[in-house]
């Protein structure tokens, strides 16, 4: 995707968010390009860490990196297509990751071998909706995935994601993400920052822009108190 007209990109965000962890999620694109693609992968993987690690985004420390693997490719009969061979080369390309953060000294949580257990346990209940998208329960299985290999404790995998109080919680971080999505991924950012930001756009948006970052940090600190049991109003 390109990127826009007087945006830096990537690092220009991560020092906006003040990045202390940062999630780095690959590998189901690029095992289309087979074994054959893994020298490059793995060249411009570490290409990329090593350029995230002399970063200190949050002002004073170089951010936690954590790799998380493609998920399995999921077999749904029809007229999708049989995963096997990209199933192969999934399972090269997270070994690849997991070698990669041993070397490097990062955490690595490994989706590919868990979700692929769980689909061939249970193919009548399919968690993608086309093979290698995720449905909302295909969410809810990778989280609790991602949290066991995260060390979280029993106490908290137990938790009801159907409960009252987990939907208040899921509504508000949806209601962030939005808002943050908006601030982030502007629906006309050439009015923004682009060529015909000038001259209303340099009074009216920078402003508008501020608010939304007070909204995204607000709603974050609502978020904070609710998976706390504190309550909160996100109004």
């Amino acid at each position: 995707m390109p990127i826009a007209l007087n945006f830096e990109g990537l690092h220009q965000s991560l020092g906006e968010q003040s990045a202390d962890i940062i999630f780095l999620c690959f590998g189901m694109n690029e095992a289309f390009k087979g074994e054959k693609g893994l020298p490059q992968f793995k060249k411009d993987l570490n290409i990329f860490i090593k350029a995230l690690q002399s970063k200190k985004y949050n002002g004073k420390s170089a951010p936690v990196l954590v790799l998380v693997s493609p998920i399995a490719h999921e077999t749904l009969g029809g007229h999708f297509p049989t995963p096997d061979e990209h199933n192969r080369n999934l399972e090269r390309y997270t070994e690849t990751m997991r070698k990669t953060a041993v070397q490097q000294g990062l955490s690595f949580i490994d989706l590919y071998a868990p979700s692929k257990a769980y689909m061939q346990k249970a193919p009548q209940n399919p968690i993608t909706i086309n093979g290698i998208h995720l449905t909302a329960k295909g969410y809810k299985e990778t989280a609790q995935m991602m949290a066991s290999q995260l060390g979280f404790t029993a106490k908290t995998l137990a938790i009801d994601l159907n409960a009252d109080a987990s939907g208040k919680l899921r509504s508000v971080i949806k209601m962030k993400d939005d808002h943050f999505f908006y601030r982030w991924r502007a629906v006309n950012g050439e009015y923004i920052y682009g060529r015909r930001r000038e001259p209303f756009g340099i009074v009216s948006f920078p402003p508008e822009m501020a608010k939304l970052d007070q909204m995204v940090t607000s709603l974050d600190s609502v978020i904070w108190a609710l998976g706390k049991g504190k309550g909160g109003d996100a109004y």
